[in-house]
């Protein structure tokens, strides 16, 4: 489970790609990846449990397609297999034929973006500007 966010629209992307292509791919991803982390930190603390496996298993991860710089994906998310069941809640289930009366949700992540994207995009917009005052990778 993760949160991500795609650019969808063209003139963006071809403004990512021209930038990409001057700055290098390691320069965005090192800015996307700072913005990530005011997000990390929030869903970190918002996880409500009491092994601190999920809180654990919270990174942030990146996919590259460097052919003609399609595309630079970084996302907060778990590998966790229930952690969906823990954002979303879950219905009255049986387990090994035990009713389960179901639990309710209990979300992290989605109110960790809500509450921290418009910092991580201040960050991001920041190291790109810094970078672009630098010139180099």
């Amino acid at each position: 489970m993760s949160f991500s966010v795609r650019l969808d629209d063209a003139k963006l992307r071809r403004a990512f790609r021209g930038l990409s292509r001057k700055l290098g791919t390691r320069v965005i991803t090192r800015a996307l990846r700072a913005g990530a982390k005011p997000i990390l930190a929030e869903a970190r603390s918002r996880v409500p449990e009491v092994t601190g496996k999920l809180r654990k298993s919270l990174k942030i991860r990146q996919k590259v397609r460097r052919q003609a710089y399609d595309y630079i994906l970084v996302s907060v998310g778990t590998t966790v297999p229930y952690a969906a069941m823990v954002e979303f809640g879950t219905k009255p289930h049986r387990i090994n034929g035990i009713r389960h009366p179901g639990a309710a949700p209990k979300p992290f992540l989605r109110p960790a973006f809500d509450q921290k994207s418009d910092e991580a995009l201040e960050i991001t917009k920041q190291h790109l500007r810094d970078a672009i005052e630098k010139g180099t990778p």
